[in-house]
């Protein structure tokens, strides 16, 4: 999928609140999470919920499978 300027800069206020809240590396563990895969099949779904969210969604995710350490 081809992200435009937008896409990117909700990319990026997603991985700003994972940084704030977990710290370590947000674009990793949005990588590791199901969070891109769900964005290329549903945009609109995605973009429906606020940054803080999907940051929070990434997380509880990462946690829950093991690639990250429960705080």
């Amino acid at each position: 999928m081809n992200y435009t300027k937008y896409d990117y800069r909700f990319f990026a206020e997603v991985a700003e609140i994972i940084g704030k809240i977990n710290g370590g590396n947000p674009k990793a563990l949005m990588e590791t999470s199901s969070f891109y895969e769900m964005y290329e099949e549903d945009i609109n779904f995605v973009q429906h919920y606020p940054p803080a969210y999907w940051a929070d969604f990434i997380i509880e995710e990462c946690e829950n499978s093991g690639c990250l350490a429960r705080t």
